[in-house]
C-alpha cells in the first residue's frame, strides 16, 4: 500500500491582532489553535492510509491525542487559568510525536512525512512554550500589586475598623 507524499506546509497563521478581531480575549491560544488545524487534518488523512492492522492501535491513538491538544488550546483562549491547559497540550504534543516515531518504525509513516508532522508540531509546540513563559512572566510582575493591599487597606479592600459610637 502506497502512503500519500502530500508534506504540503502552508502558512495559516494569523496575526495576533486578527486574532483579537475575531472576538479572542488573547491571541496566543487562537494563533497556536489555528496552526494546529491543517496539521490535524493532515494527521486524519494520512490515518485513513493506516493498515488495519495499525489503523485500530496506532492511528486511532494518534488522532485522539492530536484532537485533545486542539481542545486544550482552544479551551486555554476562553478561560482565566491556561497554565494547565497549556502544560497538557505540550505534553500531548510529545505524545503526538511518540506516535508518530512509532507509526514510522512500523512504516506506516514515511521519512518526509515524519519529518513534516515533527517540523509543524515543534512550531506549535514553540507557540505553547512561548505562552507559557509569557504567563509565567505575567505572574511573577503580578504578585506585587496582587497580594499588597490598597494603601492603608487590607487585602480585601477594606479600610480598616468602623468607628462604634
Amino acid at each position: 500500500m502506497k502512503i500519500k507524499e502530500d508534506v504540503s506546509s502552508e502558512e495559516v497563521s494569523p496575526r495576533p491582532s486578527e486574532a483579537r478581531s475575531q472576538g479572542h480575549g488573547n491571541a496566543a491560544p487562537a494563533v497556536a489553535a489555528v496552526r494546529l488545524e491543517p496539521l490535524l487534518v493532515w494527521v486524519i488523512q494520512r490515518c485513513d492510509d493506516f493498515t488495519r492492522k495499525h489503523k485500530f492501535s496506532i492511528a486511532d491513538r494518534w488522532i485522539e491525542v492530536c484532537l485533545d491538544v486542539q481542545a486544550s488550546l482552544v479551551e486555554a483562549a476562553y478561560v482565566r487559568d491556561q497554565k494547565t491547559l497549556l502544560q497538557t497540550a505540550s505534553r500531548g504534543l510529545v505524545r503526538a510525536r511518540v506516535l508518530a516515531r512509532l507509526a514510522c518504525s512500523l512504516r506506516a509513516l514515511s521519512g518526509e512525512q515524519l519529518a513534516y508532522f515533527d517540523r509543524e508540531s515543534l512550531v506549535v509546540g514553540r507557540m505553547v512554550g512561548g505562552w507559557l513563559r509569557a504567563l509565567g512572566r505575567r505572574a511573577t510582575a503580578a504578585p506585587s500589586s496582587v497580594g499588597s493591599p490598597p494603601s492603608g487597606g487590607s487585602p480585601r479592600g477594606e479600610v480598616g475598623p468602623l468607628p462604634t459610637g
